[in-house]
């Protein structure tokens, strides 16, 4: 429920950032400006929530072996002259996703 709690406020926050951008790039447009993309590469990471790992096993690792069974999750806002992207490793549990067999 945690982790969850945390999605959604990075959730929450990322969409308040795209929809001022968005906000402030239409205010600009209507003044008789444009905007100007990013000049550099830019890469901005946000904390997207934890997994908490019961079975290390299934990494090779054994309890013992490991200080934390915690995982982090990010995501990844990367800017670009050419464009935006966001990149989100989705963290789903492995009992909510179920492989697509064709």
């Amino acid at each position: 429920m945690k982790r969850n709690t945390s999605r959604l406020r990075v959730a929450t926050v990322v969409l308040a950032l795209v929809f001022a951008a968005f906000a402030h790039g239409a205010g600009q447009a209507a003044a008789g400006h444009s905007a100007r993309p990013p000049r550099a590469v830019r890469l901005y990471v946000f904390d997207c929530g934890t997994l908490h790992i019961k079975d290390t096993g299934r990494f090779g690792l054994k309890p013992e072996e490991v200080a934390t069974s915690d995982l982090s999750v990010a995501c990844f806002l990367v800017t670009h002259p050419k464009g935006t992207l966001i990149w989100d490793t989705g963290a789903v549990p492995d009992k909510d996703w179920k492989p697509a067999i064709p």
